[in-house]
C-alpha cells in the first residue's frame, strides 16, 4: 500500500494511494489415482494441511482488507468533513475527487462533476489556457513536483468570481498519476487587506494633511517616512529626507535658552534629550523657530523600535508674539491713556488699561478697572455730551467729547475721549476702546487764545484790516463792523450769509476767489491768499487781499470753519501796475541794448576771424622772406668768412629758423581758428609713424646728449585710418618739447593698444621724460594758447606758447584725448588716446619712392598737358624713369592718341583747351578697350569737388600740382607696376657750383620747392629755366584776354600759371593767379582788372629773379 502526505496551510495529510490488490491464493492440482496407494493418505494428509494453512492465511487476508478498508472510510470522513476543499484529477484534467468543503464553495455537487474538466471551476483566462498548461507540465517529464501553491480566482456554479489559494501536489494512485489540490476561498481575507489598506491610506492622508510636520525614524536615527508638511518646513525634498540620518537635521539648532539641541546616543539608539522649542537652519539658510515633539511607536517587524516626531514651524507666530509684545510697551508707554472694555459684559468690565491713563488720572490699574468703561464724571460736563456717549455705547458706533474729568486728588481735567467699537470676524461686537487725551493745556492755551484773538480782531480793525470767520457746513459769515464801515455798509446789511458777501465780488473775480477757496478746503495748502475787486456802496470797486486758514475740523476731519483777514490793496495795485509799465520800459531798453552788444560781438568775432583768415591766407607771403634770410645766411656760411662773421651769421641762422618755426606755430593756429583746418584721412601705419617721429628727433637728443627710448608692441604695425600727418605733428611737437626741458637723463615713446576690437583700437601713445617738470598751477593751463611751461621772464627755453594748444586741437579734431601728469623736478608724462579705425593693409601707401626705386622701362605714357613747362617737368621725371612717351597739349589730342594706341598709363591735366581733361576721361572710357586705362588727373586746384568731378568722370586717382615727387612715384608705382626690375639709377644732385644761385630768389618757397626734387638742384635750376622762356612768352596773353573779356581763356591762363609757379615755389605768384582763377569763374567779376595787374606785377618779379638765380641775359627777365 501507498500513502501520499499532504501540507496545504497549517494541516497535514496523510491519504492512502490505493487499496492493495485482491490476495491471489495458489492454484492446487491434486490427482489422486484410482486406487490410493498407502503414501495416498501420506499425500492427503500433506495436501490438507497446506489446504489449511492457506485457508488460514486467506482469513488472515480478509481480516487486514477489513480493517483497510476500515480506515479509507475513516480518511474519506476526514476529507469529507474538512474546511479546505479537496478535488483531485486524472493526467486528462478530470475531477475524481470533490469534497463537502468544494460542493459548498463553487456550488456544485460531487455527482455533477465527476469525471468532469477541472476547468469548468476556472473563470477565464484559466478556463482556457489550463490544458495547455496541464499537457507543457505533462510534457516535461522528470520526477513530479512535491507541491507548488499559487493565488488564483475560482468561477462558482452562479457565476461569481472569488480569489483563492490553491496547493497542490502529485501522486500516483493503481499506477497513474493524479494531483489533488487543496483550495482555500481568499474572499474574507482580501476584504480584509483592502479594509486595512484603505485605513492605512485614511492614516496617511490625514498625516500628509496635517500642517505639522511629522518624521518617522528608527532606533538608529534613519528616517523612514515624512509628510509634504515636514519637507516643506525644513526645505528638503521628501525623498532627500527619507534615509537621512535625523540628528544632521538639527545639527545647528539650539533651545529657547541657547544651549544646543542635539539627539542623544544611548547603544546605537537615538533618543531626544527633550521636547520643547527649537532654532533650527532651514535649507536656504534661514533660521526657524519648531516647536517639536517625539512620540514612540509600538509596531511589530524589525523596525518596531520607532519614534515619530511632531513638528510645526512656528517662527511667524513668534514674530507675531514679538509684535504683540512690542505693541504692549509702545501702547504702554504712550502718553495717551488706553482702555479696553468687554462689550459682551453688561458691565463692560475692562480688560486692559495702560500705564498712560495712570499718569493721567492718577489712579492706579485695579483701580481703574473697578471704575468701569464709564470713567468720565457727571460733574462738570454737560448732559448732551453724555447722552450722545450712552447713545454710542448702545449703538456701537464711534465717538468722540470733550470731558471734564476729575483725578484722585480731586483736580480736575479736560480729557478729548475718542470711543471705538471693535467687531470680531463674524461682525459681532466684542470691545471698547477708549482713547483718553489729557488736553488740559492746550483748552487753557485756547481760552488764552481766544482771549487774544479779541485783542487781535480790536487791533486790525483799528489798522483798517477786516476780519471775518465763515462756517464751511451752514454758509454763515460774520465780517467785522469796522471794515463793513470802510465799504460803506452797515453790519446787517451783509453779515449773517456768505452769499451777501459773495454777491458784492467783481463777477470776473469769481473764479479766482472759489478756486483758492477749494484748494484750501481741500488740504493742497496750509493757507490761500486771493485778491478780488469788492463794490462799494457807492458803485465803486475796490482790491481786497484775502488771507484765510482752516481754524477748526470736525471729527472726521474736514474743514468747518475758516478765518481770514481783509485788507484794501487799491494803491497797491496801482503802484503795480506803474511798476509793470516801468519793468517794460526797461525790458525795451535791455533788449536794445543787448541787441548792439550782440551785434558788437559779432562784429568782433568777425574781425577776429578775418585776422585769422588774412594769417592763413598770408601764410606763404610771411615763410617766404623768413626761406630768403635762410637761404642767404646758408650761403653765406659756406664762404670765406673770418670767426666773427662766421658766428654772427650762423646766429642770424640760427634765429631764423627758430622764427620760422614760431611762424609755422601761428599760421597753423590761424588756420584752426578760421576753419580752414581739414584733417585729411588715409590709411597708414603706425610703427611708420613711430619711426619717422623719432628718426626726426634722434639728431636733438644725441645733441644734448639725451638717451632717446622707444617701445611699442611688435602687432603695431598694423593699418589704421587717420591723418598720419597730423598725428607725426603732435608726437613731433611733445618729443622736441621733451627734448628742450630735459638737460640729461632720457626722452622716450611708448606706443600701444588701450583697446583692441575687430574694427577699431585705441591706440595709446606715452611721451616721456627726465626734465624739469612743472606744478600743478602749470598743468592746468598748459594746453591754452600762448601758454609756456616757463612763463618767467627770465624763462630759457623760448617758444610761441601755441605748439600744445595746435597739439590739443588736432587731438580733439581726431576724436582723441591729451592729458599730462607731471612734478617739479621729476620730469613729465603726456598720455594720448586715440580712436583708430583698421584699414586693409593693401591701402596704406607704399614706402617712399625715388626715381632710382622704379623703373617704367617697357611701359608706355600718355602724357597730357596744356602748359608746356609743367609738360617739361613731368616729361624729364618720366625719362628718367625709362618710360616711352607720347604727349598731347589738350583732350581732343589725348583722344586721338587712345584711340590710336595702347597705353600703360595716362596723365591728365584737368583745365585744357580744346577739350578739358574731364570730358576726354569720358570720352576714352567709352573707346573699346578702354575701361580699365589707368587715368591719373593732374591739377593745381586743391579743392575737395575738384578730385570728385574727376573721380565722378572715370580717372582712377589724383595728382596736385606742383608735384611732389613721393606722391608722383608711389601713384606710378600703384597704377603702372614695373615691367622689368627697377635698374635705373637716381639722377646723381647737382654740386653747388652748378650756376644756381637760391639767394637770388627771395620771393620763392626754394626749400619747398627742393624739397618736392629731392634736392636735385640741376632739375630745379632747368625748371626755373623752362618757367622763365613759357612766361616771358605767355605773360602778355593775360592782359590780352582781359582786355578782350575772353574769361575762359584768361581763366584757363591763370590755372596754369598757378600750377607752374607752385612748381618752382613762386608760392606769391601762384596765390595770386589762383586768386585770379576765382574771378574768372564769375565773368565780370570786378575786382578780375586789379587782380590781373597784381598778377602782372608778381610775374615780373619772380622772372627778374629766375634771370638772376640761373644766369639769363637781362634782356630775357623783362616780359614782352
Amino acid at each position: 500500500m501507498r500513502w501520499v502526505l499532504l501540507k496545504p496551510f497549517l494541516h497535514r495529510w496523510l491519504l492512502p494511494a490505493a487499496l492493495p490488490p485482491a490476495l491471489a491464493l495458489p492454484a492446487l492440482h491434486l490427482a489422486f489415482p484410482a486406487a490410493a496407494p498407502a503414501g495416498l493418505w501420506l499425500t492427503l494428509a500433506t495436501g490438507l494441511a497446506a489446504l489449511g494453512l492457506a485457508s488460514s492465511h486467506l482469513v488472515q487476508q480478509r481480516r487486514q482488507l477489513r480493517l483497510l478498508r476500515q480506515q479509507q472510510a475513516y480518511l474519506s470522513s476526514i476529507i469529507d468533513n474538512a474546511g479546505e476543499a479537496f478535488i483531485t484529477i486524472d493526467i486528462r484534467g478530470r475531477i475524481s475527487l470533490f469534497n463537502h468543503a468544494a460542493e459548498r464553495m463553487f456550488g456544485y455537487a460531487a455527482a455533477e462533476l465527476q469525471n468532469q474538466p477541472v476547468a469548468v471551476l476556472m473563470p477565464e483566462p484559466y478556463h482556457s489556457r489550463h490544458e495547455h498548461y496541464l499537457a507543457a507540465y505533462l510534457r516535461r517529464g522528470g520526477p513530479p513536483a512535491e507541491r507548488f501553491e499559487v493565488h488564483a480566482q475560482g468561477l462558482r456554479k452562479n457565476g461569481d468570481i472569488f480569489p483563492l489559494h490553491l496547493s497542490t501536489s502529485e501522486f500516483q494512485a493503481n499506477g497513474q498519476r493524479q494531483f489533488v489540490g487543496v483550495i482555500v476561498d481568499n474572499s474574507e481575507q482580501q476584504r480584509m487587506e483592502m479594509a486595512l489598506r484603505a485605513g492605512e491610506q485614511r492614516y496617511r492622508s490625514v498625516v500628509d494633511a496635517l500642517d505639522e510636520g511629522v518624521l518617522i525614524h528608527d532606533g538608529a536615527g534613519r528616517v523612514l517616512a515624512c509628510n509634504p508638511s515636514a519637507a516643506r518646513i525644513l526645505g528638503t525634498p521628501q525623498a532627500e529626507l527619507e534615509g537621512r540620518d535625523v540628528a544632521t537635521l538639527w545639527q545647528d539648532g539650539t533651545l529657547e535658552d541657547g544651549t544646543p539641541f542635539a539627539p542623544e546616543r544611548q547603544s546605537g539608539r537615538l533618543r531626544l534629550a527633550r521636547d520643547g522649542v527649537v532654532l533650527a537652519v532651514h535649507r536656504g539658510g534661514a533660521r526657524i523657530w519648531l516647536k517639536l515633539a517625539s512620540v514612540p511607536l509600538q509596531q511589530k517587524g524589525p523596525d518596531r523600535d520607532c519614534t515619530a516626531l511632531i513638528f510645526n514651524d512656528i517662527t511667524r507666530m513668534r514674530e507675531a508674539d514679538e509684535q504683540v509684545r512690542l505693541l504692549l510697551r509702545g501702547i504702554e508707554s504712550m502718553s495717551t491713556g488706553i482702555l479696553i472694555a468687554d462689550a459682551r459684559d453688561r458691565q463692560l468690565s475692562t480688560v486692559f488699561v495702560n500705564d498712560g491713563l495712570c499718569r493721567i488720572s492718577g489712579y492706579d490699574k485695579e483701580e481703574i478697572r473697578r471704575r468701569g468703561l464709564r470713567f468720565w464724571s457727571d460733574d462738570g460736563n454737560d448732559a448732551a455730551t453724555l447722552a450722545r456717549l450712552d447713545h454710542a455705547i448702545a449703538n456701537a458706533v464711534p465717538v468722540s467729547a470733550l470731558l471734564c474729568n476729575q483725578r484722585k486728588d480731586g483736580s480736575r481735567f479736560w480729557n478729548n475721549l475718542a470711543l471705538t467699537p471693535i467687531f470680531d470676524h463674524h461682525g459681532l461686537l466684542t470691545h471698547f476702546v477708549a482713547e483718553q487725551h489729557d488736553i488740559s493745556a492746550q483748552v487753557e492755551a485756547s481760552e488764552s487764545v481766544r482771549s487774544n484773538e479779541q485783542s487781535w480782531r480790536e487791533a486790525l480793525e483799528s489798522t483798517g484790516m477786516g476780519v471775518f470767520e465763515y462756517d464751511v457746513q451752514s454758509g454763515a459769515m460774520q465780517l467785522s463792523p469796522g471794515w463793513l464801515a470802510q465799504l460803506g455798509y452797515l453790519p446787517e446789511a451783509v453779515n449773517g450769509s456768505a452769499s451777501q458777501w459773495n454777491a458784492l465780488i467783481h463777477p470776473d473775480d469769481m473764479a479766482s476767489r472759489n478756486q483758492g477757496l477749494r484748494a484750501l478746503l481741500a488740504d493742497q495748502a496750509p493757507f490761500v491768499e486771493t485778491r478780488y475787486r469788492v463794490r462799494k456802496r457807492n458803485g465803486l470797486y475796490c482790491w481786497v487781499l484775502n488771507k484765510s486758514a482752516v481754524i477748526e475740523r470736525d471729527a472726521a476731519g474736514q474743514p468747518r470753519r475758516v478765518r481770514g483777514t481783509l485788507s484794501d490793496i487799491s494803491l497797491q495795485k496801482e503802484a503795480e501796475a506803474f511798476l509793470v509799465d516801468q519793468q517794460a520800459r526797461l525790458s525795451q531798453l535791455v533788449a536794445e541794448r543787448t541787441n548792439d552788444l550782440e551785434r558788437a560781438l559779432h562784429e568782433a568775432h568777425s574781425a577776429d576771424r578775418l585776422k585769422d583768415e588774412f594769417i592763413a591766407n598770408m601764410s606763404h607771403e610771411i615763410r617766404t622772406p623768413m626761406n630768403a634770410i635762410i637761404g642767404f645766411a646758408d650761403l653765406a656760411l659756406h664762404t670765406g668768412l673770418d670767426e666773427q662773421q662766421r658766428d654772427y651769421l650762423q646766429k642770424v641762422h640760427e634765429a631764423a629758423r627758430s622764427l620760422l618755426g614760431i611762424i609755422n606755430d601761428i599760421l597753423d593756429f590761424s588756420k584752426y581758428r578760421s576753419g580752414r583746418f581739414t584733417l585729411d584721412v588715409h590709411p597708414f601705419r603706425l610703427d611708420d609713424i613711430c619711426r619717422q617721429t623719432l628718426s626726426l628727433i634722434e639728431p636733438l637728443a644725441e645733441q644734448k646728449r639725451l638717451q632717446l627710448r622707444a617701445d611699442w608692441p611688435s602687432g603695431f604695425h598694423g593699418a589704421f585710418l587717420g591723418d598720419a600727418l597730423r598725428l607725426k605733428q603732435v608726437l613731433t611737437n611733445l618729443l622736441s618739447n621733451a627734448v628742450k626741458f630735459t638737460e640729461n637723463g632720457y626722452v622716450g615713446l611708448e606706443a600701444g593698444f588701450l583697446e583692441d576690437a575687430e574694427q577699431a583700437v585705441v591706440c595709446r601713445f606715452i611721451i616721456r621724460d627726465s626734465g624739469i617738470g612743472m606744478d600743478q598751477e602749470t598743468q592746468v593751463n598748459l594746453f591754452n594758447q600762448f601758454m609756456q611751461a616757463d612763463a618767467s621772464t627770465t624763462r630759457r627755453f623760448g617758444g610761441t606758447g601755441l605748439g600744445l594748444a595746435i597739439s590739443r586741437q588736432l587731438v580733439e579734431a581726431m576724436r582723441g584725448v591729451i592729458r599730462v601728469e607731471s612734478q617739479v623736478g621729476q620730469g613729465s608724462v603726456f598720455t594720448i588716446d586715440l580712436p583708430l579705425p583698421r584699414a586693409e593693409e593693401q591701402d596704406c601707401p607704399p614706402p617712399q619712392l625715388a626715381v632710382g626705386d622704379i623703373s617704367l622701362r617697357g611701359r608706355r605714357v600718355l602724357l597730357v598737358e596744356d602748359n608746356a613747362f609743367n609738360r617739361e617737368y613731368a616729361r624729364e621725371l618720366l625719362s628718367e624713369a625709362g618710360a616711352d612717351i607720347d604727349e598731347a597739349a589738350d583732350g581732343q589730342q589725348a583722344l586721338d592718341a587712345a584711340a590710336g594706341r595702347d597705353y600703360d598709363l595716362v596723365l591728365m591735366d584737368m583745365q585744357m583747351p580744346v577739350m578739358d581733361g574731364l570730358e576726354a576721361t569720358r570720352r576714352i572710357r567709352a573707346l573699346p578697350g578702354r575701361q580699365r586705362l589707368p587715368i591719373v588727373a593732374m591739377t593745381a586746384s586743391a579743392r575737395s569737388e575738384d578730385r570728385r568731378q574727376a573721380l565722378d568722370a572715370g580717372m582712377d586717382d589724383y595728382l596736385s600740382k606742383p608735384i611732389d615727387l613721393d606722391a608722383f612715384w608711389q601713384t606710378l608705382a600703384r597704377w603702372c607696376p614695373p615691367a622689368e626690375a627697377a635698374t635705373v639709377a637716381p639722377a646723381a644732385d647737382a654740386p653747388d657750383d652748378d650756376g644756381l644761385s637760391l639767394a637770388a630768389l627771395t620771393q620763392f618757397d626754394t626749400a619747398g620747392a627742393l624739397d618736392r626734387m629731392r634736392d636735385n638742384r640741376e632739375r630745379y635750376g632747368r625748371m626755373l629755366r623752362h618757367f622763365a622762356e613759357h612766361w616771358q612768352r605767355e605773360g602778355a596773353a593775360l592782359e590780352t584776354c582781359l582786355g578782350r573779356q575772353d574769361w575762359g581763356t584768361l581763366l584757363r591762363h591763370a590755372h596754369t600759371l598757378k600750377g607752374g609757379a607752385r612748381t618752382v615755389g613762386a608760392e606769391s605768384l601762384a596765390d595770386a593767379a589762383s586768386l585770379l582763377e576765382q574771378a574768372c569763374e564769375r565773368p565780370g567779376a570786378p575786382e578780375a582788372a586789379e587782380l590781373q595787374q597784381e598778377v602782372q606785377r608778381r610775374l615780373r618779379l619772380a622772372l627778374r629773379q629766375i634771370g638772376q638765380a640761373v644766369g639769363l641775359p637781362a634782356g630775357e627777365r623783362a616780359i614782352d
